[in-house]
């Protein structure tokens, strides 16, 4: 059976990947608990950490938002002050906005391969580039976590420069 129309194409390909899916729009858990009893409390983003991460990001292809990271690398103060915010209360309420859960998937042919078996597509995922900032920062504050409750002893797997006296 061979598709043409990029409708069926989508069709084949969602009803192939996603069979338990009731819809086709992925619905993320919005509802965080946590026992703070135990648990590392995750400081605030600083300003220092958005402008540190940005200018560590490398050119890339943007998401469902259409916000480019040389966007990032451009914003003015008081756009960096407002993605702070945003970040900071993305944190503390325990909730990404829908427009930073967004994705856009390509379905790339493999070169070679059988076109109407969905077996032969690479899948790209493209998401928001604000969202991928938002997640290095969360990176970075989990491993800073880690470091602080390992010992001096332990560095293996960790970025860290480590000496051990002998």
């Amino acid at each position: 059976m061979v598709f043409t129309a990029p409708d069926d194409k989508m069709k084949i390909l969602l009803d192939n990947f996603f069979k338990n899916d009731k819809g086709y729009e992925y619905q993320a858990s919005t509802n965080v608990t946590t026992d703070n009893n135990n648990q590392p409390q995750m400081e605030p983003f600083t300003i220092d950490e958005p402008e540190s991460a940005i200018k560590e990001i490398r050119p890339g292809a943007p998401g469902p938002d259409q916000t480019h990271n040389l966007m990032l690398k451009n914003l003015p103060e008081e756009g960096k002050n407002i993605l702070l915010i945003l970040f900071n209360m993305s944190i503390k309420e325990g909730y990404t906005p829908k427009d930073l859960r967004k994705t856009t998937i390509f379905h790339i042919p493999k070169t070679g391969k059988d076109p109407s078996n969905p077996d032969s597509y690479r899948h790209i995922s493209l998401t928001s580039c604000l969202r991928k900032l938002m997640e290095h920062l969360i990176k970075n504050k989990i491993l800073g976590l880690v470091i602080k409750a390992t010992q001096k002893e332990q560095f293996g797997f960790l970025q860290i420069d480590a000496q051990l006296n002998a």
